[in-house]
């Protein structure tokens, strides 16, 4: 994960004050707050500013519980593997599509 120097600082920072177990568990409470703001544009009580505010506050959290764990090659990786899973699955459902196939005739 490419996380530019000067945030890496500023979420050090961030741990330092309030401790790993509290950006731990504030990475859970923006993962529910977007959650929650998703559900919300569904039914059209919030816009895609706010969706795109929440989804910041995960990103950042993301990127800080990355550092806290030290886990910028292990998630580099996994995100890899992940991407070409999705890869396969898309190649595949799109095969599907092409050939009239549905899942009761695979």
């Amino acid at each position: 994960m490419n996380i530019e120097p000067k945030d890496e600082l500023l979420y050090g920072q961030a741990c330092g004050l309030w401790g790993s177990d509290a950006q731990l568990l504030m990475l859970v409470e923006e993962c529910a707050e977007l959650q929650q703001a998703l559900l919300h544009l569904r039914r059209h009580r919030v816009d895609v500013k706010t969706v795109a505010g929440e989804l910041a506050d995960v990103l950042i959290m993301v990127e800080q519980v990355t550092c806290i764990l030290w886990a910028h090659n292990a998630v580099d990786s996994a995100k890899a593997a992940k991407l070409q899973r999705l890869r396969e699955r898309v190649a595949a459902a799109q095969s599907k599509r092409d050939t009239g196939a549905t899942e009761v005739d695979l």
